[in-house]
């Protein structure tokens, strides 16, 4: 009753071949983007992130830019070696904030240390500007935000302009408006491992 019996010795021969070199190495990708769950706890603007991270991820994985979505707890535990995140075996060189209004305060304290200790930080589509340390009016938040991206919040920003800032390490902060416009700035600053 099933015409391809005679050959399914050879076909799960070839699916364990495949299995076994899927399973092999270390999964490397370039990217972290954090999951927008704040800005929806916060009731700010929450909609608007996750459209803006699903954008972006729709956008980075058919131009061969692999990513991880990454939650603040796992961005909490990261250790920062080499310009580079490193938590649980993966590294990343760039960590994205896509339009995270409301943030972890966690988060952007991470972010501005792997900034200044070298590493790539990209804001995409708003910049945070309230957190859970004492919400919005934060003037600790927006001195850090300025830092990293050379704008913060509460200044008047051009949407068409790349906010781009430089630590002493070599680190990158960039700022952009437009999510199909992240995978240009991340093609620009690394080389795929």
């Amino acid at each position: 009753r099933q015409p391809y019996w005679e050959n399914m010795g050879s076909f799960l021969k070839c699916t364990e071949r495949l299995s076994y070199i899927l399973s092999q190495g270390h999964h490397r990708c370039d990217v972290a983007m954090i999951y927008p769950v704040a800005p929806t706890e916060a009731n700010l603007k929450g909609k608007a992130s996750t459209e803006t991270a699903f954008s972006i991820a729709k956008d980075l994985y058919p131009n061969g830019i692999d990513f991880d979505f990454m939650d603040f707890e796992s961005l909490d535990r990261c250790k920062i070696e080499n310009k580079e995140l490193n938590v649980s075996g993966e590294k990343y060189k760039v960590l994205i904030l896509p339009a995270l209004s409301a943030v972890r305060y966690s988060t952007v304290s991470k972010a501005l240390d792997f900034f200044r200790s070298g590493g790539i930080v990209l804001a995409v589509g708003a910049l945070p500007e309230a957190s859970d340390r004492i919400g919005g009016n934060d003037p600790n938040l927006q001195t850090m935000i300025r830092e990293m991206f050379g704008t913060s919040y509460a200044e008047n920003k051009d949407t068409t302009r790349v906010y781009s800032q430089k630590s002493k390490a070599g680190g990158t902060g960039l700022y952009i408006h437009n999510p199909l416009e992240a995978k240009k700035m991340i093609a620009s600053q690394v080389q795929p491992d």
